[in-house]
């Protein structure tokens, strides 16, 4: 028994080395394995350190966190060994609180990271914890609204395993956490992720991926294609689309101008027993009003909205869009009345509104003043202006012809950097629409002299003007101005409007465009001789020959050289004389530059306009050659890409604007031709017609006179503007009069 006692008490001796030597083994592969892991974090705190020094320098120096992703790595900063816990109350821009900021730089060898414990910032998206912990350091991604890196944390959350593996629920939240405005260049990547995780997608993702690919004013085809894809997925699998989406169609076919297919989808939410929402009709009336300009669909669907539709009353935003209709069309005396009903209704205005409504009312000489009752209404009610209501304050200066006051508020958009292509073609148009084209014994006073709160503002606007130097500042916004307040000759105008059109044709070609280009024509019509409007029209406007087929056959006529000769020195001396005849107006810059690119497309308003020049000045040779160059602009893709609205509308401003030019150039029998050639294409008015009437009685032509009412009266019959003879024996006999 006692040798057996000893035997085991070897063993035991001999199993307890061998056990110690074990443990020994584990405790240093473990050892190394914690290492290896702490230098792998460490690695990766090496890689972010130049960011958090950055960081934690600018936080210290209380620098808005906004500003830290423009800043980093351009400032050298010396690495600070304190831990910094500091609490703040600022809130940032994106109204969202940052409670506390931890930041360590300093690791200790015992220690084993961990992520969470050593995040340079809190996330303000609220992240499930899977995806949290799936992620570790690329939260940083996700700072504040304003700098949401969310490519870079997709393809972090792809290289971890992506969503294989994580709850349903938490994948779902974690993408309604992606803004819509990001979402929209995220699908392919989200698309991916679900695929590889099996996760099949529901309508409210769906509708969230609608929501991010129809953000903005517009939707192009492709995107079209695609949301129309995501619709007809969720018929196939759930073979019923829910009242949001119907409503994200809606929309989205609003923003695409297509009626038809917005019907569609009202027929199939009436079929399946959906109500239509508030949300529906205001979307149907945004395009009504903005995309068909459609001012009868328009009214229709507010008195719906007002008068059967109790739960669908009209908002402030509805009457904003159903008020701008009635502008549009001319309605001003509506509109009026319907402001007058939201205030009685207890429906709060909005700037747009009042912007809106000055607008309308500028256009009639008895609401002038009005006009800028409503504008003075914005500061009353305590509310800063925004950058559309001092456009439109510059359209209100234009249209009054006070040309001091809107360059003094272009000054003060200029000084703000906020100038834009609306602004410039409204100062533009307040050149054209100047009060020195007029003599100076008739020369009316701005409206604004003649308010009580009017006065005092344009006297502050004007003597607060502020003239940029062109060695100071950006040249961008150095402006070439004349240094004084008001203007007092046509010559200053032009030379002051050629050098803007030179300083943006260097600086802001986005203010080059077709609208900006016929007020800059429209300006030497009115202010300039021939010379000035044939200068402008040939060097900063051209035709656009796409689609206009070539002539098959060519005419070659031989010409003496002596008529050759003279021919060429006529051109010569009439190019000398308009250069002479413009020097003094026309910016240095412009005389050097002469090329397409520096030039606009001509549309159908540039012959318009170049019509009304020729009629002025008297130049029957020009006039002939803006009407013959206007019969090839009709045969390009410009021309023919239009709507047929459209084209017929520009035909019948151009042909009302040739009869007016024959009419004052005394050709009364080449404008009454014109005019019996297209009676019944258009929808003649007194309007258009009074001019040639005027000329007709004037020589006693009583025949013309006769065929121009008869012209007025078959387009009154022809488009119900007024009641025939036999409507009215109709009409009497059924009333029984």
């Amino acid at each position: 028994m006692a040798s057996a006692k000893r035997n085991s008490g070897n063993k035991k001796r001999t199993a307890l080395p061998l056990q110690v030597e074990k443990r020994d083994t584990m405790r240093r592969i473990e050892e190394k394995r914690v290492d290896n892991l702490q230098r792998e974090q460490k690695r990766k705190v090496e890689a972010i350190r130049d960011l958090t020094r950055d960081a934690v320098q600018m936080l210290q120096e209380d620098m808005p966190i906004e500003s830290i992703p423009h800043n980093i790595n351009r400032r050298k900063l010396t690495p600070t060994k304190s831990v910094l816990n500091k609490e703040t109350d600022d809130k940032a821009d994106d109204n969202t609180l940052v409670s506390k900021v931890y930041l360590t730089l300093e690791e200790s060898p015992n220690d084993v990271f961990v992520p969470k414990k050593h995040g340079l910032l809190l996330p303000i998206v609220d992240l499930p914890e899977s995806i949290s912990d799936r992620l570790g350091l690329s939260v940083q991604y996700l700072l504040n609204k304003q700098n949401q890196q969310w490519d870079l944390v997709l393809n972090q959350l792809q290289q971890e395993g992506g969503f294989v593996g994580l709850p349903v629920v938490e994948v779902k939240k974690f993408i309604y956490q992606i803004p819509y405005t990001r979402i929209g260049l995220l699908i392919p990547q989200l698309e991916k992720l679900l695929e590889e995780a099996d996760i099949k997608k529901s309508s409210k993702i769906i509708n969230h991926f609608i929501k991010g690919l129809s953000v903005g004013p517009t939707i192009s085809e492709g995107t079209l294609q695609v949301i129309e894809q995501y619709a007809k997925y969720i018929t196939d699998h759930r073979k019923r689309l829910k009242l949001l989406t119907y409503q994200l169609l809606v929309q989205v076919y609003g923003k695409c101008g297509d009626m038809d297919k917005i019907n569609k989808c009202l027929k199939e939410m009436q079929s399946h027993g959906l109500k239509l929402s508030k949300d529906v009709y205001s979307n149907i009336l945004k395009t009504s009003v903005y995309k068909k300009k459609d001012h009868k669909l328009s009214v229709e669907l507010f008195d719906s909205m007002r008068f059967l539709l109790l739960e669908s009353r009209p908002t402030t935003e509805t009457y904003q869009d159903i008020i701008v209709s009635y502008v549009n069309n001319g309605d001003i005396e509506k509109a009026l009345d319907l402001y007058q009903q939201m205030l009685d209704e207890g429906v709060e205005p909005n700037q747009q509104i009042l912007v809106a409504l000055a607008r309308g009312c500028c256009t009639h000489k008895d609401f002038k003043f009005k006009s800028w009752d409503f504008v003075f209404d914005i500061y009353k009610k305590g509310w800063q202006p925004s950058l559309e209501t001092f456009e439109y304050m510059i359209y209100l200066a234009a249209r009054d012809g006070d040309v001091s006051l809107a360059r003094a508020l272009y000054l003060t958009l200029n000084e703000s950097k906020a100038v834009t292509s609306r602004s410039f073609a409204f100062l533009l148009l307040a050149y054209s629409k100047s009060a020195l084209k007029v003599p100076e014994q008739e020369r009316p006073l701005p409206t604004l002299t003649m308010h009580e709160d009017g006065r005092l503002f344009r006297r502050n606007i004007l003597l607060g003007m502020k003239f940029p130097k062109a060695d100071e500042g950006e040249p961008a916004f150095a402006l070439p101005l004349l240094p004084v307040v008001n203007i007092t000759s046509r010559a200053e105008i032009l030379a002051e409007t050629s050098a803007l059109w030179a300083h943006s044709l260097i600086f802001n070609r986005q203010f080059l465009n077709k609208e900006t280009v016929n007020s800059y024509l429209n300006v030497a019509a009115e202010m300039g001789g021939i010379e000035d409007f044939k200068d402008r029209f040939d060097n900063a406007t051209f035709l656009d020959p796409t689609g206009l087929q070539q002539r098959t056959r060519v005419i070659i006529e031989e010409v003496e050289e002596a008529a050759e000769a003279n021919f060429e020195q006529q051109e010569a001396e009439a190019e000398q004389n308009l250069a002479v005849s413009t020097t003094k107006t026309k910016a240095p810059i412009l005389m050097e530059i002469n090329n397409e690119q520096t030039k606009i497309q001509r549309s159908s308003l540039s012959y318009v306009i170049a019509l009304k020049a020729a009629a002025y000045f008297n130049d029957y040779d020009f006039a002939k050659k803006v009407w013959t160059e206007r019969g090839d602009f009709r045969k390009t893709d410009g021309f023919r890409n239009l709507l047929y609205g459209t084209r017929k509308y520009q035909d019948f401003e151009f042909a009302s604007a040739m009869i007016t030019c024959m009419a004052r150039m005394n050709m009364l029998d080449d404008s009454m031709a014109i005019l019996l050639s297209v009676s019944k294409q258009f929808k003649w008015t007194w309007k258009e017609l009074h001019e040639v009437y005027n000329k007709c009685a004037e020589v006693g032509n009583v025949n013309y006179c006769k065929t121009i009412k008869g012209v007025i009266h078959s387009a009154q019959l022809k488009y119900h503007g007024k009641i025939s003879k036999d409507e009215y024996r109709v009409y009497a006999a059924t009333k029984g009069y």
